[in-house]
């Protein structure tokens, strides 16, 4: 049974975040700076790709990965 389309409308807004909840991130209020941040998520990027082609997988597999790095390491 699918969802209604008002609760996937609703749902599809949680993966954008404004400019104000990126500043006001978990990280920035641990202390953790944005190029800080930025440096550590190219580095796991690049580890999880490193792994996916050790791994022999798809690249859609590894493309996910890093898009659940990404959005679930920003709230």
């Amino acid at each position: 049974m699918s969802a209604p389309r008002a609760d996937l409308e609703r749902s599809d807004t949680r993966w954008i975040l404004s400019t104000e909840e990126l500043a006001n991130s978990p990280s920035r209020r641990d202390g953790i700076k944005a190029e800080d941040e930025k440096k550590k998520r190219r580095q796991t990027v690049s580890f999880i790709e490193e792994c996916g082609k050790k791994l022999k997988l798809p690249k859609l597999p590894v493309v996910v990965a890093e898009t659940y790095l990404n959005r679930f390491s920003t709230g």
